[in-house]
Parts: structure tokens; C-alpha cells; sequence
């Protein structure tokens, strides 16, 4: 990665996104300065996450919007690696976003890697979620390393 140089982690940079237009849409952040106690605090959501959620998520915390009926706990637990372990964690799952049975299942990839501007504590964790429809469920994958 170019951000990171010979660091660890890559330091924590929005106007960066401009470099990449065709993912910001689907790219977030959780700002992780004051730990994760009260929840994963979204810093940062593009237009394709807010249009799945119906409203801008910034400010929220994902333990709280999540709508999602796959494995909240596998998804949540994975993102809080992030911080706890400093680990980049990738999952790729089934879920279904609204809350009857007519809505559609979706395939959502996410990953999150972790930034550090001291190259010694996670102060944010930059990730890309992108959802597809999909005409049968996949095996859930959650990994992190």
C-alpha cells in the first residue's frame, strides 16, 4: 500500500478517497480514538451504505443500526478486532437487510484494515462494504489476519 509506506498501518485520511471516486460509495470508518466500549462509532459512510440503512449513519454506532439478520455478532466481533488485535478482517455473507420475508437476499463482501497515525495504537478502521443481489445464500465467511 502506498498510504503506509514502510509503517505497519496506513495513517487514517479522507481526502484520499478522491484518489479512488468509483469505491467511495460503498467505503466507511469507524473512529476507534475513544475505544469501543460504547460501540463502533461511524466517523465516515458513503451514499451506498447510507441508501441501505435510509438515512446517513456518520455519528451512529454500527452496534446499534445494525439491520442485518445474518450473524451480527460474527460481523461486530470481526470489526472490533480490528481495534483490539489490529488485524484487517474480511467477511463475505449472506444477509437480508429488511425485516419481512419479500426482501431480497443480499451478498454482502466487506473489508476493514486498521490505520494508526503513532504506528502504535488504532485510531481508525478504514473499510468497503458492497452488497449484491443474489438468487441463493452463500457459506458465511468471516476472517481475520
Amino acid at each position: 500500500m502506498e498510504e503506509r509506506g514502510d509503517n505497519p498501518y496506513p495513517r487514517f485520511n479522507i481526502r484520499n478517497l478522491m484518489r479512488i471516486p468509483h469505491l467511495v460509495p460503498h467505503v466507511f470508518t469507524f473512529d476507534f480514538r475513544g475505544g469501543i466500549d460504547d460501540g463502533l462509532l461511524i466517523a465516515y459512510s458513503g451514499t451506498g451504505l447510507d441508501r441501505k440503512y435510509g438515512f446517513n449513519v456518520s455519528g451512529t454506532t454500527l452496534d446499534n443500526i445494525y439491520l442485518g439478520d445474518d450473524n451480527k455478532n460474527d460481523v461486530l466481533n470481526g470489526y472490533r478486532r480490528v481495534y483490539l488485535d489490529k488485524t484487517t478482517f474480511y467477511s463475505h455473507r449472506t444477509i437480508r437487510i429488511g425485516q419481512d420475508e419479500w426482501s431480497p437476499d443480499r451478498v454482502a463482501e466487506s473489508l476493514m484494515f486498521p490505520c494508526s497515525e503513532n504506528q502504535r495504537d488504532i485510531d481508525f478502521g478504514w473499510g468497503m462494504v458492497i452488497f449484491e443481489l443474489v438468487e441463493t445464500t452463500v457459506r458465511n465467511v468471516y476472517r481475520s489476519w
